[in-house]
């Protein structure tokens, strides 16, 4: 467990198509996360894909708001053999398994989680099952809307109930790339670092099934996730995919 005074080095990150990742570990990442928690400090995380990457190589605007993230972690695995290719160690630092690793922490050092996203009753899914396998965790609130539902007087009111809640960490499962949009815009405002962590609102409530560790760590997820929503991603990963490479 680290304390409110440790201090844990920032990796240095490296330029993927004009994004910048950071080659860490998911412990390395964990601990960032755990320590900026303890110091309120204000940020946002970017989970990097091929599907960011490549969406950001197209949007300057875009790749700009990413660059500004106080970290960037290599959620796919092209972008950890990347990495790897340069001579760094990392390991595939998944959103989910990230969330899940910092929470599993959270009983022991005290820190307050608020659930920002997906679709309509899915922030309190996750946080119904967050509570039934991590014992003693703080859920300190949680807002879930739709973002084709989301209004923009909205944000003012949840910025507010995201302060009075005391929450430490907010994690944002609203999807690329509007959850780094929405970060960017608002995050200075949260005395707490807000996560990006896609789709990990749909594994944590089991919308979606996990894929298996083996499809995880040989990088065919992807197409796991094809199999399973292929209206919803097809054009996401069998143009840009290709594209990357």
């Amino acid at each position: 467990m680290l304390s409110s005074k440790t201090v844990v080095q920032s990796p240095i990150p490296e330029n993927i198509l004009g994004t910048y990742v950071h080659a860490v570990t998911i412990n390395h990442a964990a601990d960032l996360l755990e320590s900026w928690a303890h110091q309120a400090k204000p940020g946002y995380i970017c989970p990097a894909t091929v599907y960011l990457v490549m969406t950001a190589f197209r949007n300057s605007e875009y790749r700009a708001i990413v660059n500004d993230a106080i970290l960037t972690i290599p959620d796919g695995m092209p972008l950890v053999w990347f990495l790897k290719a340069r001579r760094h160690q990392p390991t595939r630092v998944h959103g989910p398994n990230l969330m899940l690793n910092v929470c599993e922490r959270s009983p022991a050092n005290g820190l307050r989680h608020y659930l920002l996203g997906g679709a309509e009753g899915q922030a309190e899914e996750v946080a119904l099952a967050l509570q039934e396998q991590i014992p003693g965790i703080d859920i300190a609130g949680c807002t879930s809307t739709p973002i084709d539902k989301w209004a923009s007087d909205q944000d003012e009111a949840v910025i507010k109930e995201i302060g009075a809640s005391g929450a430490n960490i907010v994690w944002a499962g609203m999807g690329t790339p509007w959850q780094d949009h929405w970060a960017y815009i608002h995050a200075a405002r949260i005395s707490a670092p807000v996560v990006g962590i896609g789709s990990a609102f749909d594994f944590i409530s089991g919308r979606v099934s996990w894929a298996p560790r083996w499809i995880q760590q040989t990088g065919f997820q992807w197409l796991y996730r094809l199999i399973k929503e292929p209206r919803r991603l097809w054009r996401r990963y069998l143009w840009n995919n290709p594209y990357f490479v």
